[in-house]
């Protein structure tokens, strides 16, 4: 690359540690731009539904996903088997689902999204590939079937709704065992929201 040129570099969110490693590789006169529009900030109701028990999800799970069959819905779980076999159950009781997970070619992911674009699948069930970089208008729900470890990855989750000023529901399914990632997640202080 010539010595003089100019970079750009785009990002919805941009870690401490990578902001500290563009320093370091960046002349004097670099800016960082930071572009904050309330019109712009997501509108997320969001709904923690404790349970009992993980056996209870399921039934939960029904029950939300029948309060808004008209939406579009992305519910995010743990694992790619946890994908597999969640999308089968719901296929099972009838329900407009695909799977969406890194098991799949890029052919597979390309066709699932697709699908869920056109609406011709309401429902996604995935892993985190789809809790960043994807760009997916109209979600209304996300749910979170199993709480990410990661305080972060809760954050990119339920941000797949609620984009460019429009409203969106997040629900978390949780369970006692999720009671330290919860923890966390309530931790996040300042530009993050907690559930």
């Amino acid at each position: 690359m010539p010595l003089q040129r100019q970079s750009f570099m785009f990002s919805a969110t941009i870690p401490k540690q990578v902001e500290e490693l563009a320093k370091k590789h960046l002349r004097e006169n670099y800016k960082f731009v930071r572009v904050i529009n309330a019109e712009l900030k997501p509108k997320i109701e969001k709904r923690l539904i404790k349970l009992n028990s993980p056996g209870q999800k399921l039934s939960e799970l029904e029950k939300i996903l029948r309060d808004h069959i008209l939406e579009r819905i992305i519910i995010f779980v743990r694992t790619r088997k946890d994908a597999k076999e969640l999308s089968e159950r719901l296929l099972s009781k009838k329900f407009s689902v695909v799977s969406l997970h890194g098991d799949m070619t890029q052919r597979q992911r390309e066709n699932a999204l697709r699908l869920f674009k056109e609406g011709k699948v309401k429902i996604v069930v995935a892993t985190d590939v789809a809790s960043r970089g994807l760009d997916i208008r109209g979600v209304g729900v996300v749910i979170n079937y199993h709480i990410p470890e990661d305080p972060k990855v809760y954050i990119h989750r339920i941000g797949r709704t609620g984009r460019i000023g429009n409203y969106g529901k997040a629900y978390s399914l949780v369970t006692p065992e999720d009671s330290r990632a919860l923890w966390r997640i309530k931790k996040l202080k300042g530009r993050y929201q907690s559930i």
